[in-house]
């Protein structure tokens, strides 16, 4: 009895490596422009642009890497409810405001990419709460990250200006 529960737990082991998600991927395009992007991997690798507002669009674009903890947090939000609309590519039947294009894609660690898409309009009460719930908590626990990013820019590109406008001061006589 004790060979047979070891196997299933070895099969089950196994089971759970093959179902392990590397990689998020989400994009959200409103009007035809880019609102939001991420991809994130298991290793901490980010690639981030926007903050998904449809109010204002962010142009900015980072690349770079964050604690992996990071990426088991939006991990362990990947629910069931979730994965079921993986395979599935739905279009609100009558969407109400700006056209919305959201995908979300997961990679595998035995290889597979599961993705599922969605277009509904910025006034439609679509797609279902488990998918926007899943995109509201990936841009949340990447944001301190986004911000820092950000700030960093900021702080760039305040030195840059300040450095060539010491660079033409008028030397004391």
């Amino acid at each position: 009895m004790s060979e047979r529960t070891e196997l299933v737990r070895a099969q089950r082991a196994i089971e759970a490596e093959e179902q392990a998600i590397l990689g998020v991927l989400v994009m959200l395009e409103v009007g035809g422009r880019q609102a939001f992007l991420l991809r994130l991997g298991a290793d901490g690798t980010i690639h981030r642009l926007g903050d998904g507002s449809i109010e204002k669009l962010e142009r900015d674009r980072f690349i770079g890497s964050v604690d992996p903890d990071v990426f088991r947090e939006v991990a362990g939000r990947v629910s069931p409810g979730l994965l079921s609309w993986c395979g599935q590519s739905r279009s609100h039947p009558a969407p109400r405001g700006e056209i919305c294009d959201l995908v979300i894609a997961f990679k595998h660690s035995d290889g597979r990419e599961r993705t599922t898409a969605w277009r509904y309009g910025t006034h439609s009460k679509w797609p279902p709460e488990e998918v926007l719930g899943f995109v509201e908590d990936v841009v949340r626990a990447t944001e301190p990250w986004y911000r820092e990013q950000k700030n960093q820019l900021q702080m760039q590109t305040r030195r840059a200006e300040y450095e060539w406008w010491q660079f033409f001061s008028v030397p004391s006589a």
